[in-house]
Parts: C-alpha cells; structure tokens; sequence
C-alpha cells in the first residue's frame, strides 16, 4: 500500500525548504531511531570489519538518520532517493555538520537502484517508504538488490506501517503530526481513502500548514543538539 512520500511532497512544492519542514515534523525520534539503529548493529551484524562501519539508506531524502549517523557514531552512510531538492538539502546538511567525508548521496529508484555489491554492514528503511512500491515484483526487486548490497551477516532494518483493513472498512485514516522549531509550526495533515484489500492501494493527500513564512529558513534549524532526547 504506498504512501504519498512526504518529503517528496513537499520538496516539489517548496524546493529544499521542503527538507527543513519534513525533518521537523519527524524530529521527535531522530536521536532515538539513530540509538536503535546503532544498538542493532551492536546486537545482529555479523561482518568481519566492526571499526569501519558502512550503512545504505534506501529513500534516503534528506538524510535526517544518515548524517546523525555520521556524525555521533562515525559510520559512513551512502543513501539514494528521488527528490533532487531533498538530496541538495542532505548534501548540504551532512557538510555543515562536518561529516560531508562519510555521507554520500545520489539519485535513485528503489525499484530499480543497485548499490555497490558487498559493502554495507547495514541498511534501513524506517519511515515506512517501502510502502511506496506499488507492486510485489517491485518489493521484490528491492529487497533483492539491498540484498547483494550487503556483506555477509548485515542486515535491513525495514519499517512498516501496517493497516487494519476491519478498523479502516469504511473510514479511511487521518494522521496528524504538529511539531515546532524555534520561531516555525509546522502543522501536517494525512488523509487515506479506504483502503482496496484487493489491491493493496490507498490514495492519500498530504496537506501541510506553516505558520511562520518559509524564506527566514536555513540549515542552521538542523542542528541535533536541538532535537529532544
């Protein structure tokens, strides 16, 4: 069942400012999905090499985990992803945070991309963006390509939203997150039509409301030692 991706969303309709309003709506985890991340490594990773610690990000947008990553427990993190204007912002945000050395990113489908064959330690997904190949082919063909990209023993760490097809019969569902940065509110709104088991597909409109102006916004919003533990 995919889901319009949010950041892709809102980088088509506010270019790389479209990259400070999504990681601000999913701030709240960023320190605690990069301790989990980290913790799995520690815990299930098999490969030879622990010290030189390699991880892929499939729709990586604007490398909110990856450049945490990087930064806090020194991996190097390789990430792909659609939006032109998210992998501007991701180029950017991992040079201001001085590990612009051990982030890389570059445009790709996640249908169709394949990574370097036997590099990674490591690859995560956790915003559910595995829901937007649209068929079991494509999921598969995913799933298959991250494979060869990992070394023996790594892992994908994959997030799924699941969907409750007798709660959501006849309602569909709304999701709302409302986060705020400094002098920004950030206020965004889901909406899913009733879901086709059938199908498997849900049509979703994505509607954000900002309530300060976008231009006054910059990198300098990103800093992680604002983000809550």
């Amino acid at each position: 069942m995919p889901v319009t991706h949010l950041h892709l969303s809102l980088s088509c309709r506010y270019g790389w400012k479209g990259g400070v309003l999504y990681d601000i709506i999913f701030q709240t985890d960023t320190l605690r999905e990069g301790a989990f991340l980290e913790n799995v490594h520690r815990r299930f990773v098999c490969s030879a090499n622990r010290d030189e610690r390699r991880a892929l990000e499939p729709a990586c947008g604007t490398l909110r985990l990856g450049t945490l990553l990087a930064s806090q427990y020194g991996w190097h993190v390789e990430g792909y992803d659609l939006s032109d204007a998210s992998l501007g912002f991701a180029r950017q945000r991992a040079e201001r945070h001085g590990v612009g050395d051990l982030c890389t990113v570059c445009k790709g489908n996640m249908a169709t991309f394949q990574p370097a064959l036997d590099r990674f330690d490591m690859a995560y997904n956790l915003v559910s963006s595995f829901k937007h190949l649209t068929d079991a082919d494509q999921a598969r063909q995913h799933l298959m390509l991250v494979a060869r990209a990992l070394k023996p023993g790594g892992v994908y760490v994959l997030g799924l939203h699941l969907v409750d097809y007798d709660y959501h019969s006849d309602k569909g569902e709304r999701e709302k997150y409302l986060e705020t940065r400094e002098d920004m509110v950030v206020d965004s709104k889901i909406f899913s039509s009733v879901p086709d088991k059938a199908t498997r597909i849900e049509h979703v409109t994505v509607g954000t409301g900002e309530s300060y102006v976008l231009p006054p916004l910059s990198v300098d919003k990103l800093e992680f030692s604002q983000l809550p533990s």
